[in-house]
Order: structure tokens, then C-alpha cells, then sequence
């Protein structure tokens, strides 16, 4: 391998708390806002539509979350393939 070329971890190694994070997060804001609804339905009595309501606001939450980050992760590589195609010796 040469020196100047990057090794995968280099390249990789930050992407993969990202990713990490990302199932995470998803799971965490469907979460809490299913237990806000569960809040909401228990001091208003109209169970289950602060369920349902929180539920699916958790889900819209999350996904427009992962989105973000998502196209936060495909930037950055984005970037790396353009410093390894500039890298490459020419013919």
C-alpha cells in the first residue's frame, strides 16, 4: 500500500458513529413522543389519540432526521471521492 493513499478506518472510521446513531435516534423520537401522547391522553382522557398522534409524530421526527443525516454522511463521501480522484496519477 502506498503511503500517501488513505487506509479505509481514515476514510470510514468517523461514518460509522454516524450511522450508528442514526437507528438510535430514530428509535429514541418515536419513543418519547409516543410517551408525550401517553402523557397527553392520561391529563386530557382521550386515550389513544395522543398515542396515535405522538406515535406519528415520532415517526416524522425520526425520518426527517435520518434524512438529514444521511445526506450529512453522503456529503462527506462525496468529498473523500473527489480528494481520491484528484490523488490518482494520471495517464
Amino acid at each position: 500500500m502506498k503511503k500517501d493513499a488513505k487506509s479505509y478506518k481514515e476514510i470510514y472510521g468517523g461514518m460509522t458513529g454516524k450511522t450508528m446513531n442514526i437507528g438510535l435516534v430514530v428509535g429514541v423520537s418515536i419513543g418519547v413522543c409516543t410517551y408525550m401522547g401517553y402523557l397527553i391522553d392520561t391529563h386530557f382522557h382521550c386515550s389513544p389519540n395522543g398515542i396515535i398522534a405522538g406515535a406519528v409524530f415520532g415517526i416524522f421526527a425520526g425520518f426527517v432526521n435520518m434524512w438529514e443525516q444521511l445526506k450529512s454522511i453522503n456529503k462527506h463521501l462525496d468529498k473523500e471521492n473527489e480528494k481520491r480522484k484528484e490523488e490518482l496519477p494520471k495517464d
